[in-house]
């Protein structure tokens, strides 16, 4: 699934979308535009969204790591 990087609008559906959660667009176009979002090539110039496996939840966790 498409999972969102940071809080963003999207411009082209004209709705906000907040960290972690999963990014849904349907439609004409949606290739495209999960392309542009996934890479830098967008308004931003950076990704916004990223690809993730089902199950594969990292909301809310830390993975800071201490050394001895």
């Amino acid at each position: 699934m498409w999972r969102v990087k940071e809080n963003f609008k999207d411009l082209e559906q004209k709705i906000r979308l907040k960290a972690n959660e999963e990014y849904i667009r349907t439609g004409r176009g949606k290739k495209a535009r999960i392309a542009e979002l996934a890479s830098s090539n967008n308004k931003a110039g950076r990704p916004l969204i990223e690809w993730v496996e089902e199950g594969d939840s990292n909301e809310g966790t830390s993975e800071a790591t201490t050394s001895d």
